[in-house]
C-alpha cells in the first residue's frame, strides 16, 4: 500500500501591465519562495508543486526542490489545480495563492497536514466566502465539482458538490493576511516576521512606508479614534479590540460584495458613499478627519457604488497617492484629498481592513516585546559521511547536534514520530527538527 501523500499546491502567474502591478509581482514572487522555504522541511508535507507562468520564478522555485508543473493556456484556476492534483495523484491538498499566507507559520501548516492525515472528506479554509487557503482531502475531491474560474469559491464548492465538511481554520495573522494591494505591502514592510527575499523585494520598491506606521501608532494610543471602513469583519474588530484601547469606529458594509455577485450586477450600496456623494471628495475627507485620528478604508466598496469601473492599475495608483496615473476625475480627487488630509488616512481593498488590521496589531506587539516570532522547521540529511552518520540519537541529542527539538525521521520511506535512544543514525534517514525563535 502507497503511503499517503499530502502537498503543498501554489498557483502564480499572470500577465501585469501595469507598472505597479509588476512591482507588487516582485514582491509575490518573493514571498511564493519564502513560503517554499517555509514548508519544505515539515515532516508530514510530502511534497510543493508550483503552476507558474513566470519562469524565473519556475527556476528559482525547481533549485529549492519544488516540482513545478507546467501552467496551462489559457489559463483557467480549477483546471490548472485539477491538473495538479490529478497528474501527482494527491491525496490531501494544501492550496495557497502567490499573495495569500506569508505570515501563516510553519507550526500552522504542519497542523492543516496533520489535519487532513487524521479527517477525511474535509475541506479546511480562511475565507467562507472568498477562500484563497484551501487544503482538503480526498485530492481526487476535486474532480467531483464543477470547476471554478478563481480560488474564492473552491472551498464552497468542496462542500456543496463533493459533500466535504467545512472547517474554518483558527484565525490568526496567518490565516487572514493576504497580499492584494499596495497598502498591504506597505503593512507587511513592517512587519518583522518578513521572509528574508520578501524583504529585499520590499526594500527594492523604495516605497514610503510613513503614512501607514503613523496610523499603525495611533492604533496603540489609548482612547484614539480609529475609523475602519468597508467589508470589515467581526474578527478583525475583535482582534484589535482584544489588545488596545483605541476607539474604534466602524462601517462594515457589502461583505461578500464580489462572491455573492452584487458587484458583477451593481447592487452595491454603501452608507459611507452616500456620505462621499453628498458632501464631495474634500468635504468626505473633512468629516473624516473630524471623527478619526487615523482611517483604514476599503475603497473598492466605494468604488463599487458609484459605479466606477476600474482597472487594476488605477485603483492601485489611488492606494499610493499616484494621481497622474488614476485616470478618473471623482477618484483622482477623491486620493488628493486624503494624500493631503492632516490625519493618515489609508486606503485598499477587503485585505486592508481585515488581514492588515490583524498584521498591525501582530506589529505592535511584537515591537512591545509582547509577542515572539514564529518558530522555524529544518532537515538533517543523514548521509555516509555526515557527522551524525553511526550516532545513537541520545549521543546526538546530548551533544546538541540537532539544534532543535526532533519531531520525527524518516526511515525507508516512512515517517517515525517516536525514536528510541538507542536509535542509530544510519545513511539515508532524514531527521525533521523545530528550533524557536
Amino acid at each position: 500500500m502507497q503511503p499517503e501523500r499530502i502537498a503543498i499546491v501554489i498557483l502564480e502567474g499572470g500577465n501585469p501591465l501595469d507598472p505597479i502591478e509588476q512591482q507588487m509581482v516582485s514582491v509575490r514572487k518573493a514571498m511564493t519562495l519564502d513560503v517554499v522555504e517555509k514548508v519544505k522541511h515539515i515532516p508530514e508535507i510530502d511534497g510543493v508543486y508550483l503552476s507558474t507562468n513566470y519562469p524565473d520564478l519556475a527556476e528559482s522555485a525547481a533549485a529549492l526542490g519544488v516540482t513545478v508543473v507546467e501552467e496551462e493556456q489559457p489559463f483557467h484556476f480549477g483546471r490548472c489545480l485539477q491538473n495538479v492534483v490529478n497528474l501527482h495523484q494527491l491525496d490531501g491538498v494544501i492550496y495557497v495563492g502567490g499573495a495569500s499566507c506569508p505570515f501563516l507559520t510553519g507550526d500552522e501548516f504542519r497542523q492543516i497536514a496533520q489535519e487532513l492525515r487524521t479527517r477525511k472528506s474535509v475541506v479546511y479554509t480562511n475565507n467562507p466566502q472568498s477562500s484563497d487557503i484551501v487544503a482538503f482531502t480526498p485530492g481526487d475531491a476535486i474532480n467531483h465539482i464543477e470547476l471554478p474560474e478563481n480560488d474564492n469559491t473552491l472551498a464552497t464548492a468542496l462542500r456543496n458538490q463533493a459533500g466535504l465538511e467545512r472547517v474554518l481554520l483558527p484565525h490568526s495573522v496567518g490565516v487572514h493576511f493576504d497580499i492584494d494591494t499596495p497598502s498591504d505591502v506597505l503593512v507587511m514592510s513592517l512587519s518583522p516576521k518578513v521572509g528574508p527575499r520578501t524583504r529585499q523585494a520590499l526594500d527594492a520598491l523604495r516605497w514610503d512606508n510613513s503614512r501607514v506606521r503613523r496610523a499603525m501608532e495611533l492604533i496603540a494610543l489609548p482612547q484614539s479614534n480609529i475609523l475602519l471602513a468597508g467589508r470589515v469583519n467581526p474578527w478583525t474588530m475583535s482582534h484589535v479590540g482584544t489588545y488596545y484601547r483605541c476607539r474604534l469606529r466602524v462601517i462594515s458594509e457589502e461583505r461578500g460584495m464580489r462572491a455573492l455577485g452584487r458587484a458583477e450586477r451593481g447592487e452595491v450600496h454603501s452608507m459611507l458613499g452616500f456620505l462621499l456623494e453628498q458632501l464631495s471628495p474634500r468635504g468626505f475627507v473633512d468629516y473624516i478627519s473630524s471623527i478619526a485620528d487615523a482611517a483604514f478604508i476599503d475603497t473598492r466598496v466605494l468604488f463599487a457604488h458609484l459605479h466606477r469601473s476600474l482597472e487594476e492599475g488605477q485603483r492601485f495608483s489611488s492606494d499610493l497617492g499616484v494621481l497622474e496615473r488614476i485616470g478618473d476625475e471623482l477618484v483622482e480627487e477623491l486620493t488628493e484629498a486624503v494624500f493631503k488630509a492632516p490625519i493618515p488616512i489609508i486606503l485598499g481593498g477587503h485585505s486592508l481592513v481585515a488581514g492588515s488590521m490583524w498584521s498591525l496589531v501582530d506589529t505592535l506587539r511584537y515591537e512591545a516585546g509582547e509577542s515572539a516570532l514564529p518558530a522555524s522547521y529544518g532537515s538533517i540529511a543523514i548521509t555516509a559521511d555526515h557527522p551524525l552518520a553511526g550516532c545513537r540519537l541520545r549521543e546526538a541529542v546530548a551533544n546538541d547536534k540537532l539544534a532543535g527539538e526532533l519531531l520525527a525521521a524518516r526511515m525507508e520511506g516512512r515517517l517515525r514520530y517516536h525514536l528510541r535512544g538507542d536509535t542509530v543514525l544510519e545513511p539515508g534517514m532524514t531527521l525533521y527538527v523545530r528550533s524557536g525563535s
